[in-house]
């Protein structure tokens, strides 16, 4: 376990405890990182994904949702709140979705057979998923012919 010195948050893995140093201690990120050594990471049991996986994954993994959004406003000139907006209202809408839900269903159910990590489950749902996906989305004329 990594604990911060400034404000003692624990971290499960000492990339989190580095992005939280970098992110909320900037100034003192440098020399934490440097006296942190690698003999106080984790017991093998304590790497096993627990009920908050999906947390530390998100953490690790996740994209930034402002960066991408602000790409966005610079390509579509829209106001950063008029994506946001929209953004919010596909997620609401997404969650009702049910080829969504039978998508993250098999992500799940994956997850927990086959101990995968979220990535690698999301991945093996979407292509076991393909058809019903595929079958969302009206074909055009020259897809038919093919």
């Amino acid at each position: 376990m990594y604990e911060c010195d400034d404000c003692e948050r624990i971290f499960s893995t000492k990339s989190n405890y580095n992005r939280h140093v970098s992110k909320a201690h900037p100034e003192e990120s440098e020399e934490d990182d440097e006296d942190y050594s690698d003999s106080e990471s984790m017991s093998s049991e304590d790497d096993v994904d627990s009920d908050n996986s999906e947390a530390s994954q998100d953490d690790e993994g996740t994209l930034d949702i402002w960066e991408i959004m602000s790409r966005e406003c610079e390509e579509t000139g829209l106001s950063i709140h008029e994506i946001y907006k929209y953004k919010i209202l596909f997620l609401r809408a997404i969650k009702k979705d049910k080829t969504h839900k039978s998508v993250m269903e098999t992500l799940q159910r994956v997850r927990d057979e086959e101990d995968m990590d979220f990535e690698e489950a999301l991945d093996f749902a979407v292509e076991k998923r393909r058809f019903l996906i595929n079958r969302q989305i009206p074909l055009s004329n020259d897809e038919m012919k093919e």
